[in-house]
């Protein structure tokens, strides 16, 4: 395929509608053999501009089924007016069963993935909480401990490079704790500064 077709096909991807093969054959949930285009009067891929600019004839359409489902599509183009053999096409609805499998099985693993990662975040986070309220039973009168444990804690679950806690004194904001390699420009800040 030349590059211009190529990026024909990128920016103008066929529609879910009767003027492709890969379209009809994901609505008719069914292989799609077009053995010449220019005998069927619903092959119109955008517009005739597809096939003019790719300077094929012949088209197969193969659906990719999940659960009798379709999801997507191979779609084979052969220059010359020469239909797909019985073999040939057979041999394609088994590419796209495997491909199918293939695509389920990778999103099966993503969602089993991002199921681990979401209960290690959780443990993460419950653990921060117990580790702070196991600070504040030892500290009951010493506010800076917990303040400290609070701060070194958010940095590490929010995955930040530093992190500060202001506490205002009149128009002002104090640092209170602090945690990171950044400076937080001395211990006073103007609230207008922080209104964000």
């Amino acid at each position: 395929m030349a590059p211009e077709v190529a990026n024909f096909a990128l920016e103008h991807p066929p529609a879910l509608d009767r003027s492709t093969a890969a379209g009809r054959s994901v609505l008719e949930r069914r292989t799609i053999h077009i053995p010449d285009l220019r005998e069927d009067p619903e092959y119109s891929w955008h517009g005739g501009q597809g096939e003019r600019l790719g300077q094929y004839r012949t088209v197969l359409g193969v659906p990719l089924l999940r659960d009798g489902k379709p999801f997507g599509a191979f779609a084979l183009l052969r220059g010359a007016p020469k239909p797909f053999s019985d073999k040939q096409i057979e041999l394609v609805t088994t590419f796209a069963d495997q491909a199918a499998i293939a695509i389920e099985n990778t999103r099966l693993f993503e969602a089993e993935q991002a199921s681990k990662l979401e209960l290690q975040e959780a443990l993460d986070y419950q653990t921060a909480t117990s580790e702070v309220l196991n600070v504040i039973s030892r500290s009951k009168f010493d506010l800076q401990p917990v303040l400290d444990s609070i701060a070194q804690t958010a940095s590490g679950l929010c995955e930040l490079a530093d992190t500060a806690i202001m506490l205002r004194e009149g128009n002002q904001l104090r640092t209170a704790a602090h945690y990171g390699s950044i400076s937080t420009g001395g211990p006073w800040r103007r609230p207008s500064l922080w209104a964000e």
